[in-house]
């Protein structure tokens, strides 16, 4: 007998026990509406179960389910998985899972909020990232270009201004020229020379920035694959649940039939009284009138 069997047993037993109460009763009230065969309607809510809550909890810890030809395989067969799962258990289960699920989701959404700073906190020292290093030396790179040419800007105008002063020595001012010509070779190859390390650690940045940003794609899909699988362990538990109430529906169910049951047999035991009574006046009648022949 399966532990849902058991407990409808014991639902039944229940019933008669309160029906046996109340036609052994001294109440007069009670024994005239157990003999009427009367019961107390169903009001419409769960309050069904009259047991108490220690009894119902050792009925939960006891209700296993079956799971030979539980679910079916490929072929159309039954598969026999020799085992049995306990609801309240696999409830626990189920629920613990949850949160561990969602625990590892809160823990992705750290990573994923630290991937996405980075580039910002990724550094060699402890007061400066390396996001800051980088922009430092593109500002002190650029400074240097701006000095680099002022410089050679006032030096060539000085001499443009010395021109009138110094016409008579025009090798002496062709020189000159000559060596603040190279000196802005020189300025502008450094220049140059700065201008490609400063593309470089962009370039390096924006390299590290990308990777980053990958990592932060990566989190974003480990999460959305971790939602996934918390709808269906959310689903799942609601399916539980949904079949737990049709157990309940079936106990209810059982109720009212047996109530049916008991009504019917109330009606039956006062038709079999009503015609015994019949048959006894019946037979005082006959016997009355073969008396009466004999006398007669």
């Amino acid at each position: 007998m399966s532990k849902i069997d058991d407990f409808k047993e014991y639902a039944r037993r229940r019933i008669v026990e309160r029906l046996r109460e109340a036609k052994n009763g001294e109440d007069g009230e009670k024994e005239a509406e157990a003999k009427n065969g009367k019961i107390e309607p169903y009001n419409g809510d769960d309050a069904f179960y009259e047991g108490s809550d220690e009894e119902y909890r050792e009925f939960l810890d006891g209700l296993d389910v079956d799971l030979n030809g539980a679910e079916p395989v490929s072929d159309g067969k039954k598969e026999d998985l020799g085992e049995t799962i306990n609801v309240k258990e696999m409830l626990g289960r189920v629920r613990e899972k949850a949160g561990d699920i969602a625990g590892a989701a809160a823990a992705k959404v750290s990573e994923a909020a630290a991937a996405h700073t980075k580039f910002k906190v990724r550094g060699d020292d402890d007061d400066m990232t390396r996001f800051e290093k980088v922009e430092e030396n593109i500002s002190v790179g650029i400074d240097d270009m701006k000095t680099a040419i002022a410089d050679s800007m006032n030096d060539s105008m000085q001499k443009m201004e010395g021109i009138d002063a110094r016409i008579g020595g025009v090798s002496e001012l062709f020189s000159e020229t000559k060596q603040d010509v190279a000196k802005l070779k020189n300025a502008a190859a450094e220049i140059e020379k700065r201008v490609r390390e400063l593309e470089i650690r962009v370039s390096g940045a924006a390299e590290e920035n990308a990777a980053a940003m990958a990592d932060i794609k990566h989190s974003l899909s480990v999460l959305s694959e971790t939602a996934d699988r918390i709808n269906e362990t959310v689903n799942g538990v609601s399916k539980l649940t949904d079949s737990v109430f049709d157990l309940k529906n079936a106990q209810q169910n059982t109720k009212t039939a047996l109530s049916e049951l008991q009504t019917a047999f109330a009606r039956l035991k006062r038709k079999t009284v009503a015609g015994i009574t019949i048959i006894s006046i019946i037979g005082f009648i006959i016997i009355v009138l073969e008396v009466i022949n004999l006398l007669a």
